[in-house]
């Protein structure tokens, strides 16, 4: 597991990723989560995001929202980038799909799991200390 407020965004980020991906790039598929922010696959962040897992020479990478896609997508992905933005959102919608079991079950196996900003909060032990819009109460209690 990678947490990073940033993403890719120094050369030594990606060199420590590489090393947790361990060998060649171009048979293995990654998924970037954009369902934490509005602007989903057009988030500058999320394309950047992409765009770097291209460029370390990722096979396959796909964008994927968690709002509205199934999440047992992610069972094949060598790779999972959680993109940024609102992580009582997130943490919600994650909850409400079974992204949460699919994670649990992920646990153990030989994935790179990237989280960036929210992506690093939701996978943290709580978000409970957060301030929030009105998100925290309804998630929590679920």
């Amino acid at each position: 597991m990678l947490l990073t407020s940033n993403g890719f965004y120094t050369d030594e980020i990606k060199k420590h990723f590489l090393e947790l991906v361990g060998g060649a790039t171009d048979q293995k598929h990654a998924a970037v989560i954009t369902t934490a922010s509005p602007l989903k696959a057009n988030n500058p962040f999320a394309i950047k995001a992409k765009d770097d897992l291209n460029e370390m020479g990722f096979g396959r990478v796909d964008f994927l929202d968690l709002e509205f896609e199934r999440p047992d997508i992610l069972l094949d992905k060598a790779v999972i980038y959680i993109n940024g933005g609102n992580p009582f959102g997130l943490l919600h919608h994650m909850k409400r799909n079974g992204a949460d079991r699919v994670f649990r079950a992920l646990t153990g196996k030989d994935v790179v799991v990237v989280g960036a900003s929210a992506g690093a909060i939701v996978l943290g032990p709580n978000i409970k200390r957060l301030k929030d819009d009105g998100w925290v109460t309804e998630i929590i209690n679920k």
